[in-house]
């Protein structure tokens, strides 16, 4: 059974897990990446790192859906900071997407098939 505690470390994994796949693109890192590893493609390196980001989101989300659709007989009070907490929580998640998405879109101004990718 997942409880309240589960959820809060889920968001805090994802949060770390997001915040490692945006230092990989920033300006240094992907500079001694294409000096170390030419034969790594940059734009396919950045549309991996936002799809698994994308992808430990909606984990998030769908593991918040699971555990508040088990919770129907905890106290109305407690039940209802925790939703408002985890609302909180999925309005900085979705943020910080949107924020890498657009990161990449700066870094690449010039990729349409990547802007493609990441608006699909």
């Amino acid at each position: 059974m997942i409880t309240f505690e589960d959820l809060n470390n889920k968001y805090f994994a994802t949060i770390e897990v997001m915040q490692s796949n945006r230092q990989v693109l920033d300006k240094k890192t992907m500079s001694d990446l294409q000096k170390s590893a030419p034969w790594i493609n940059v734009p396919t390196l950045a549309r991996w790192l936002y799809g698994s980001s994308t992808e430990f989101v909606q984990e998030f989300i769908n593991t918040s859906n699971t555990y508040f659709a088990k919770q129907g007989s905890q106290e109305l009070e407690s039940l209802g900071s925790q939703r408002s907490a985890n609302s909180q929580q999925r309005i900085s998640l979705k943020f910080s997407l949107s924020a890498f998405k657009e990161n990449i879109f700066s870094a690449f101004p010039n990729n349409p098939e990547l802007r493609e990718a990441l608006v699909a």
